[in-house]
């Protein structure tokens, strides 16, 4: 069985109209905002951890 990850908490500071396109597409797809976020940050800067085995 797989060990749990330890989780942080961010709380995050945008502007209205980011939100809000946020907002939209999370209702749209039923991804958190939360995770949108971070699936952007991922991307963005290639944060992808490598597999411990």
């Amino acid at each position: 069985m797989a060990e749990k990850e330890e989780t942080a908490v961010i709380k995050v500071t945008v502007p209205k109209r980011l939100q809000e396109k946020l907002k939209k597409i999370s209702q749209q797809t039923g991804v958190p905002m939360s995770t949108l976020l971070v699936m952007a940050a991922v991307k963005e800067y290639n944060l992808v951890d490598e597999q411990e085995n």
